[in-house]
């Protein structure tokens, strides 16, 4: 998480100093603030000011836009005895951030989110926990608030292998009856549902020479539709070492923020599974490329879709 602390007088710097490890110190000069923030906004994961609310609040309002894109913002108090999360609690990192930077002063976060105060793990939170997409957020506050008035949260997964061990109050139900989905498939929109999306879903692909990465990004949408399978959930794209240096793979996996891996030519023949014709048979020797490079991840969900590119 890129962090920046923002103080303005030697006892803020001071603080700052402390948690230093966590990010980088600003010293702000009289009348910079706002030229300051704006310098930060886009390339922070956080903004740490090390100040009153107030100036922490009147500097940052003019930016704020979407708290699933905004950087998380976060007071603490110049004599380090309050670090307060302010914008961007669960979706941005806050609450995470907050908590250990209140280890690091030896204190403890100040946290006002209901959720928080009641010792809940609303979805949203789980979301920024584990980097993974939510979808349905104008169902968010709703199901975040049955949460604090029961307690309890109703789930439905079709992949509990990967499911990390889900908070207190978490209860399993049908599909029909849960208030929050865990999955990597598209699902209805008739019913306002949230949705955690696991990055499960690992993407082989080949192309030719100078394919784009438009191209290509429509490819894999029609592969992943035919699968019922959200974009969110890739977690990778595979490919052979002859494709690695193709500009609309890399283009691509950076848009979907996923590596690119190479599968080795050894692993690929030593495979027995029957994949689909493939041209990699003729040009690269190989029994294909999209195939052999998903599958070397686990089980083939469906089989190679070429199109131009």
């Amino acid at each position: 998480m890129k962090t920046a602390f923002f103080c303005f007088s030697s006892k803020g710097e001071a603080t700052a100093r402390r948690l230093e490890e966590a990010g980088t110190v600003v010293r702000v000069e009289s009348g910079a603030l706002a030229a300051t923030v704006a310098s930060w906004w886009s390339p922070a994961d956080a903004l740490v000011f090390v100040a009153s609310l107030g100036i922490a609040v009147r500097a940052v309002a003019p930016h704020l836009s979407d708290k699933a894109d905004d950087p998380a913002v976060l007071v603490v108090t110049e004599d380090g005895k309050t670090v307060l999360p302010v914008t961007g609690a669960h979706l941005g990192g806050g609450r995470e951030l907050a908590e250990r930077l209140a280890g690091m002063l030896g204190v403890e976060p100040l946290l006002t989110t209901s959720s928080d105060r009641a010792g809940l793990v609303a979805p949203d939170l789980l979301a920024s926990r584990w980097g993974w997409a939510l979808l349905g957020r104008d169902a968010l506050a709703a199901t975040n608030g049955a949460l604090i008035e029961t307690g309890a949260l109703s789930f439905w997964t079709d992949v509990p292998e990967l499911l990390p061990p889900l908070p207190a109050g978490y209860a399993a139900t049908e599909e029909a009856n849960a208030a929050l989905l865990i999955s990597p498939r598209a699902h209805s929109t008739a019913k306002k549902r949230v949705q955690l999306v696991p990055p499960c879903i690992v993407a082989g692909m080949g192309c030719r020479r100078g394919a784009s990465a438009k191209t290509l990004r429509s490819v894999l949408n029609e592969a992943l539709r035919a699968q019922a399978l959200l974009p969110e959930a890739i977690r990778e794209i595979r490919t052979v070492e002859e494709k690695m240096d193709e500009p609309g793979l890399i283009e691509l996996a950076a848009s979907l923020d996923v590596p690119l891996l190479v599968v080795p030519r050894k692993e690929i023949l030593a495979m027995e599974e029957t994949f689909s014709a493939s041209a990699a048979t003729k040009h690269l020797d190989l029994p294909g490329v999209a195939e052999p490079c998903a599958a070397s991840a686990g089980k083939l969900l469906g089989r190679r879709i070429a199109t131009e590119g």
